[in-house]
């Protein structure tokens, strides 16, 4: 269903396993109208109500391949079949032939890949692998891409340069429920990685950011985000240091992060939350114990 809207940029709750507010991707229209993110194969039905309502498809711009935010791009483009697939070059593979994405997926993820649903592969005619900087005009909008790595070494964001509105993917986190916690950095990417695509996203001068999790935000995050990687890290490297573990790390970061605690919280016993997120911890405590002071 369509959440909100900023201009002719659509905010969809993808309403991902029954939640609200958990799981959004982003529709923009233009002459040229492009679906970003379109989340897992089992809210295919959800996206398709609010495209419906536009009529047409030109692109799907994919910030990077993870199941929960590209895993429906083939069944979407079955209906549309003039879209065309944005994507970077590393994860072009992952749409043309999602077998070793999905395995990977069932393996980190476990019952909520089944969740998500496996995805379908994508005819290689139909991507278009995208250079940092290129740009596609839509008409009134003007599309420009960012490498973003972080979440992922293939993450990309997409900048609309009228607005001055950034689809930032996963680049800046999870934004639920006006709390900010983090999903990067994942390994082999480390604290720097992160830094660097915070100057640049700062650079580009946004005047609103579009969370895959979830929605709109002012870009005054981008601070919090700083501030939460420092500590994060930071934590990481304290428990890892101690012999401790995962666990060790979320109770530390429940002690010193609020908006950590609130989720956890909010979110107890919620599979699609929890299991998904242990992945992000795992990979801290695998940089704190295996990249040494880069991390």
């Amino acid at each position: 269903m369509i959440h909100s809207r900023l201009k002719n940029v659509y905010c969809i709750d993808t309403l991902v396993a029954g939640m609200e507010n958990f799981l959004s991707c982003f529709l923009i229209d233009d002459e040229k109208v492009v679906l970003s993110d379109p989340g897992p194969p089992c809210v295919v039905g959800e996206v398709m109500n609010s495209l419906k309502e536009i009529g047409k498809l030109d692109y799907i711009a994919l910030s990077h391949v993870h199941v929960d935010h590209a895993g429906a791009t083939a069944l979407i483009a079955k209906e549309f079949r003039d879209a065309k697939i944005i994507t970077h070059p590393k994860a072009a593979r992952h749409i043309i032939n999602p077998e070793k994405l999905w395995k990977s997926s069932l393996e980190a993820l476990g019952k909520v890949a089944d969740i998500y649903g496996e995805p379908e592969p994508v005819d290689a005619d139909r991507i278009i692998t995208v250079e940092n900087g290129q740009r596609f005009n839509l008409g009134k909008e003007e599309l420009t891409v960012i490498y973003t790595p972080g979440h992922a070494v293939h993450h990309i964001s997409f900048f609309l340069e009228n607005s001055r509105v950034l689809l930032s993917g996963e680049s800046i986190g999870m934004y639920l429920h006006g709390k900010l916690i983090l999903t990067s950095p994942i390994p082999p990417l480390v604290r720097n990685d992160v830094m660097q695509t915070f100057d640049i996203i700062e650079s580009l001068e946004p005047t609103k950011i579009a969370y895959c999790h979830f929605g709109f935000s002012e870009p005054d995050l981008l601070r919090v985000a700083r501030e939460k990687t420092d500590l994060w890290i930071d934590v990481t490297k304290e428990v890892v240091e101690k012999g401790g573990d995962i666990d060790e790390l979320n109770k530390k970061l429940i002690e010193k992060d609020r908006d950590y605690k609130y989720l956890t919280e909010f979110y107890k016993d919620n599979l699609v939350f929890s299991y998904p997120y242990r992945t992000v911890l795992n990979g801290l405590i695998y940089s704190a114990k295996n990249s040494g002071k880069n991390l």
